[in-house]
């Protein structure tokens, strides 16, 4: 459901979208939560160790973000967890859980070494602040929530994203944090001091994702487009023109960009990954999966082949794994549903059901 990285390069993390079941190694007991694998990476020769966090008993991880000095993880339940829960990397354990804001997160940033910032339902942004426990006295790490109305009741706060930090240093500030909103409005604010910086219409639909580069702002939304607004000199304001637009079909689900803004990769909806280059204004699709959720893949390790289907679909794709280069497409009749495909030394045995 969601991938974060390290900023020292170190670990990776991935959050389920369904509940697993692992053994407790403290009890013995089974557990049944939203699965969080995270993989440390070492040598280039030495194979990545893989650790499981289990912590979101009631659903999904919605969002993750690890802390500026990378020896923590911060992440989200969806509405049916409703929890944000800190995790100690060394030892792979859960430090904190503690409940959302209306039981419900669509963003998670580590703002400070401090404070983590999450946005949520009714235009809420939350401040999360670790108290200190006193000298001598150990203890479960607690986080004091405080919680801002940014914009509209009304409108969910969909998006975050931290500015570089000599704009927060420039600023007088801890940190300056963008977010978007279910009606397509940025607003930028200051910590601690809690000012509001800027606020504008970025989009004409909901923002889905925000990335600040150096001197830019890309917002993707969930009409497909793609706005880069240029703060070169001030932040945009009302009847301000974004610099440059690009549409992409679908629903913008993730991008990341080069830290200058030059150029940026997005994936869509409809299963597709595309490079943005800003400043030749071009879209190139780099990967064009299913317009469905995929069902089942399949590869073989002698030819580097893997197929792919998806629900609701006749379609069968065939890619090469190290390029992601499609190589062909495999249409059967429109009454059929591929169910599972297998892959050996260049022939696909496809099943179906009618």
């Amino acid at each position: 459901s969601c991938v974060a990285l390290s900023g020292d390069g170190r670990f990776i993390a991935a959050g389920s979208c369904g509940l697993a079941s692992r053994e407790d190694p403290a009890t013995g007991a089974f557990i049944s939560a939203a699965e969080i694998s995270l993989w440390e990476v070492g040598d280039a020769d030495v194979e990545p160790k893989c650790r499981q966090l289990l912590g979101h008993l009631g659903g999904a991880v919605q969002a993750m973000c690890f802390s500026p000095d990378s020896q923590r993880l911060v992440s989200v339940g969806n509405a049916d967890d409703g929890m944000l829960s800190v995790w100690d990397l060394k030892h792979a354990t859960l430090q904190c859980s503690q409940r959302l804001e209306h039981g419900l997160g669509h963003a998670v940033v580590w703002a400070h070494p401090s404070t983590i910032v999450t946005s949520g339902a009714f235009g809420a942004v939350t401040l999360w602040t670790e108290q200190q426990q006193p000298h001598g006295h150990g203890g479960p790490t607690k986080f004091q929530d405080d919680v801002l109305t940014v914009g509209h009741r009304e409108s969910h706060q969909s998006a975050l994203a931290l500015c570089p930090r000599w704009l927060a240093r420039a600023h007088g500030a801890e940190a300056v944090f963008a977010c978007g909103s279910q009606d397509g409005d940025v607003t930028v604010l200051a910590l601690p001091q809690r000012t509001v910086l800027a606020r504008w219409r970025a989009a004409e639909a909901e923002i889905t994702k925000i990335v600040w580069c150096h001197d830019s702002l890309a917002c993707g939304s969930a009409s497909g487009t793609v706005v880069v607004w240029g703060l070169t000199d001030t932040y945009p304001q009302a009847g301000s023109v974004p610099t440059h637009v690009f549409d992409l079909g679908a629903r913008v689900l993730d991008m990341a960009w080069q830290a200058q803004g030059g150029d940026g990769v997005a994936v869509t909806a409809d299963s597709s990954m595309w490079y943005v280059g800003v400043e030749d204004e071009s879209t190139t699709p780099l990967a064009r999966g299913h317009g469905s959720p995929i069902r089942r893949i399949a590869a073989c390790e002698t030819s580097g082949l893997v197929a792919s289907c998806a629900e609701d679909s006749s379609c069968v794709k065939l890619w090469e794994a190290e390029s992601l280069d499609l190589i062909a497409e495999v249409l059967l009749e429109d009454s059929v549903t591929v169910c599972a495909a297998v892959v050996w030394e260049g022939f696909c045995a496809v099943g179906g059901s009618d």
